[in-house]
């Protein structure tokens, strides 16, 4: 890869970097001047976050041009004993780690985001389709605005640790720091109870799904 392409080589390369680098410095600039990062006691966080650095824009791009130039290739034989190898490697290799820790907490976070958006759009098409008397709207508004209200919270508080945790991707983009800094055990905390309400979400279905698979098999003898 090193051989094919060198990364921000070119004088053209260089010249957009640069470019790049005085737009990133002048935005930071009138983040820091509107005083938008300070926050205020109605909104305690900005959703505008502090301007990334161009060494991390230059990695990015690097990342995305080694995917883009890998190329499919014909699928080597397999070995059932070296599979069975790599599986009970793999098994032994414990998941959580102080390194995975960070990024899979950042992309729980990233993920809730996401989730309690659409769950907001939902309420608000739901409120919209049934409540059309004025009846209604008294007696259900209340309900309406606390659910919402929880939505929000809980969406402000996900935003808030997904942009702290953002700097266990910087820690593996830049091969350098140590992002397990960075993780309170209210994170832990969160997420666990997430993982566990999830997989005893999932044991029903699954114990299901295995009895219709025993049965199929009885039936095929």
């Amino acid at each position: 890869m090193g051989e094919t392409y060198t990364f921000s080589a070119s004088p053209k390369i260089q010249m957009l970097e640069r470019d790049l680098a005085t737009d990133l410095a002048e935005l930071k600039q009138e983040i820091e001047e509107n005083g938008i990062l300070q926050g205020s006691p109605a909104r305690p966080f900005s959703s505008v976050g502090i301007p990334k650095d161009i060494s991390h824009f230059r990695k990015e791009r690097e990342l995305h041009l080694k995917k883009g130039l890998q190329v499919a290739e014909a699928k080597p034989l397999l070995i059932q004993a070296d599979v069975m190898q790599r599986e009970l490697e793999s098994c032994l290799k414990p998941e959580y780690t102080s390194d995975s820790l960070p990024l899979l907490l950042h992309q729980f976070f990233t993920d809730r985001i996401h989730q309690l958006v659409q769950c907001k759009y939902l309420h608000m098409l739901r409120w919209e389709r049934f409540c059309q008397h004025t009846k209604v709207m008294e007696q259900l508004y209340p309900l309406y605005k606390e659910q919402m209200s929880r939505v929000m919270k809980e969406h402000d508080d996900a935003v808030q640790r997904a942009q702290r945790l953002s700097v266990a991707r910087e820690c593996l983009l830049m091969e350098s720091g140590d992002p397990s800094k960075c993780v309170t055990q209210d994170d832990i905390i969160i997420y666990l109870q997430w993982l566990v309400c999830h997989l005893h979400s999932v044991t029903p279905i699954h114990n299901f799904l295995r009895v219709r698979h025993q049965s199929n098999l009885h039936r095929s003898f």
